[in-house]
């Protein structure tokens, strides 16, 4: 045929026309579709001038489409079975893991165990005593600043002890001269007394 004829690629253009409009995909595959350089000379040269690369070129994108379309599906599924077989092996482990008595520590990993809580033990305890230390010291500088902040009374103590100690004088005092009145009074009542004894007799006499 005269499109065949014109091909530069030796290609059957009446034939992927064909193809492309059955969209028989493989078949065009086999006839070398991508080989088409869509000159365009096929379409100049064809009697019944049918747009042969227009055909072509929409052939062109479907197939690339498709092989996109399976790559991606070819992929999600690797992606399916790898997942898969991950899952299975990790859940085979897992019973084989419950299945597995646990081995006898050596001696040498029993005492590495206990030299490690005897250390644990030991920072536990320098800690305490780091506490202990630091509570002390707390409470010294309250201690410290309770005596710096309370005031020094001992000058209103000796006042008032000398007040007290005026009072008492003063009591005393008081008492004393109480007591001095008292004899005073006792001394002239005495006397007194004795005037009268005195009288009393000379009266008696002089009525004798």
């Amino acid at each position: 045929s005269a499109c065949a004829d014109a091909c530069p690629a030796s290609l059957l253009p009446q034939q992927l026309q064909w193809f492309a409009k059955s969209k028989e995909y493989d078949k065009l595959q086999e006839h070398n579709l991508f080989d088409c350089i869509e000159c365009g000379a096929c379409a100049y040269v064809c009697p019944s001038e049918i747009p042969l690369v227009q055909y072509y070129r929409v052939a062109k994108v479907e197939i690339k489409e498709q092989i996109a379309e399976k790559i991606k599906s070819d992929r999600a599924k690797e992606r399916f079975d790898a997942r898969k077989a991950r899952l299975e092996q990790e859940q085979a482990e897992r019973k084989n893991r419950h299945k597995r008595k646990p081995a006898a520590k050596s001696t040498e990993e029993q005492q590495k165990v206990a030299d490690a809580l005897a250390r644990v033990k030991d920072k536990t305890s320098d800690g305490d005593n780091k506490s202990a230390v630091a509570a002390a010291i707390a409470r010294a500088k309250a201690k410290k600043q309770g005596d710096e902040l309370e005031p020094d009374n001992s000058e209103v103590a000796k006042e008032r002890a000398a007040r007290k100690e005026q009072a008492r004088l003063y009591k005393e005092q008081k008492a004393q001269n109480n007591g001095d009145d008292e004899a005073v009074d006792d001394k002239k009542s005495a006397v007194a007394a004795a005037i009268a004894r005195a009288k009393a007799k000379k009266a008696a006499q002089a009525n004798e």
